[in-house]
């Protein structure tokens, strides 16, 4: 949908807010996640997958919410 001239751009912009921004938020949320389903030496195997299920489905709602494509109309 960018314009041949910035699509470069654009991608790279892409590429840096995941492969950069991804790791350090997951460095944030892996500390409390650990500390939230170990809660007595032993894994919590449900509250750990309920929590990814969840950022899952809240990063889908996101990606609805945030990325709608515009329709052009002809006539």
């Amino acid at each position: 949908m960018a314009p041949s001239d910035i699509r470069h751009s654009a991608q790279t912009v892409f590429g840096i807010l995941i492969l950069g921004g991804g790791p350090v938020i997951g460095g944030f949320l892996s500390g409390w996640l650990q500390a939230y389903t170990l809660p007595g030496g032993a894994v919590d195997f449900g509250s750990l997958w309920g929590v990814v299920a969840l950022i899952g489905l809240a990063t889908a709602v996101g990606f609805v919410a945030l990325f709608r494509e515009q329709v052009r109309r002809v006539g």
